[in-house]
């Protein structure tokens, strides 16, 4: 599990870094509400359902987790906690995204969907992890 959100999250790293290279900075971005996208809504809302999905195959891991997986996801959450920050002077709406789990024909979301993605993802795997726990 955590072999597959390490993965899931790599896969977003360079669309988001080109994404924002390529951005201006937007001084009223703060003060606009954001919204979600059709598509990153409909993602984020399948992540929040209960019911058990198959991930999509590019985010599915190999066999064996790498070694030091546990200490690579908490170095990624706080990579992506900075990016949070260092994206807060754009507008999430305007900044367009695809996702990797979709063909490329498929409607791009907006930035801010591919951080609540991150986040609901992250949250629906803690869930899953502490029933797990509590089983043992």
């Amino acid at each position: 599990m955590l072999e597959h959100l390490c993965r899931a999250d790599e896969l977003y790293d360079e669309p988001v870094a080109t994404l924002m290279r390529g951005a201006r900075p937007d001084a009223g971005a703060a003060a606009r509400e954001w919204k979600s996208s059709f598509i990153g809504g409909l993602i984020a809302e399948s992540l929040l359902r209960p019911r058990p999905l198959k991930a999509p195959r590019v985010f599915r891991p190999g066999p064996t987790p790498r070694n030091g997986v546990a200490e690579t996801l908490l170095g990624r959450e706080l990579r992506f906690v900075q990016a949070m920050d260092d994206a807060a002077g754009y507008d999430w709406r305007a900044l367009r995204l695809k996702s990797p789990a979709l063909p490329r024909w498929a409607p791009s979301m907006n930035l801010g969907d591919g951080f609540r993605i991150h986040v609901v993802h992250l949250t629906r795997h803690s869930r899953q992890i502490e029933r797990l726990v509590k089983q043992l």
